[in-house]
C-alpha cells in the first residue's frame, strides 16, 4: 500500500503539489531545507510550489483541488483564525464552486477532502444551523475520501481533526480521534505528516489526562523540526494545563 501511495505522489502533479504545499505548511521548512519563521517567506515558499503546479498539465478538477487548497493555506497563513468578510466569501465561492463541479463531475479522495477543508474554515464564521450542517456533510464527505482511497493519509488526518474539535454533544470523539490517527500512520510516508501525527496525539493524550504519553509524543515530534512554531505552541499550552487547539 505504501508503494501504491508513493507512485501515487510520484505520477500525479496534483497529489505531489498537495504534499510539498502541507510540507512547507506544517513542517515550516520549505523543500530547500530554508527555515521559515515568519508568514511572508512561507507566503513566498507556498506561491512558488503552487505556481510551478499550474504550469504542469493538469486536469480541470486537479486545478480546482488545487486552486482550493492554495486559498485554504494562504488564508491560514496570512489570516490566521481572523478571516474578513472578503476571505470568506472567496471559501465560500469556492466550496460553491466545487459543490457544482461534484454533481456531474466525477472527482477523487483529495478533491473531496479539500472540499470539506475549505468548509470546516467558512463554517465557523456561518449561524450555528449552518455551522453544523456543514460540519455534518464535512463528515461524509471524510468518510467518502476514506473509501475511495484508503491509503489517503491526508483523508484521516482530517477525520481525525473533525472528531477532535467536535464537541461531545456533535459527535465529538478522543477515542474516534485517536483511531482515526493511529490509521493515519500507516500511509505516514514523510517527515511532516510523521510530526502531524505525533502533535496530534500528544493533544489526544493530554486531553485524556495521560500526561506521561502526551510528554512522549510531543518529545518526538520536538525533536525532528526543533525550531517549529506550532509544537513550542503545543508545548506551552499543555505546560498552562491546556491543549492545542
Amino acid at each position: 500500500m505504501l508503494l501504491l501511495l508513493l507512485l501515487i505522489l510520484c505520477v500525479s502533479p496534483l497529489y505531489g503539489a498537495i504534499n510539498d504545499l502541507a510540507e512547507t505548511y506544517y513542517s515550516q521548512v520549505s523543500p530547500n531545507g530554508k527555515i521559515l519563521t515568519n508568514a511572508e517567506d512561507m507566503g513566498l515558499e507556498i506561491d512558488k510550489i503552487y505556481l510551478y503546479t499550474k504550469n504542469q498539465k493538469l486536469s480541470e478538477r486537479d486545478g480546482i483541488s488545487l486552486d482550493a487548497f492554495y486559498l485554504y493555506l494562504t488564508n491560514k497563513i496570512y489570516s490566521g483564525d481572523k478571516l474578513s468578510a472578503q476571505q470568506v466569501k472567496a471559501l465560500e465561492d469556492k466550496r460553491n464552486e466545487m459543490l457544482a463541479y461534484m454533481k456531474s463531475n466525477p472527482v477523487d479522495s483529495a478533491f473531496i477532502t479539500v472540499l470539506a477543508d475549505i468548509g470546516f474554515v467558512m463554517s465557523t464564521y456561518k449561524s450555528l444551523p449552518t455551522l453544523i450542517s456543514i460540519s455534518k456533510q464535512n463528515l461524509k464527505f471524510y468518510e467518502q475520501a476514506i473509501k475511495m482511497d484508503n491509503t489517503f493519509f491526508m483523508a484521516y488526518i482530517r477525520m481525525a481533526m473533525w472528531y477532535y474539535y467536535a464537541p461531545k454533544y456533535g459527535g465529538g470523539s478522543l477515542d474516534k480521534t485517536l483511531d482515526y490517527l493511529n490509521q493515519a500512520e500507516k500511509y505516514a510516508v514523510t517527515k511532516r505528516e510523521q510530526l502531524e501525527l505525533y502533535l496530534w496525539r500528544s493533544q489526544v493524550y493530554f486531553r485524556k489526562g495521560e500526561e506521561q504519553k502526551a510528554e512522549e509524543e510531543i518529545k518526538i515530534a520536538h525533536n525532528m523540526f526543533p525550531d517549529n512554531m506550532m509544537i513550542q505552541k503545543a508545548i506551552d499550552a499543555n505546560v498552562n494545563g491546556e491543549y492545542y487547539k
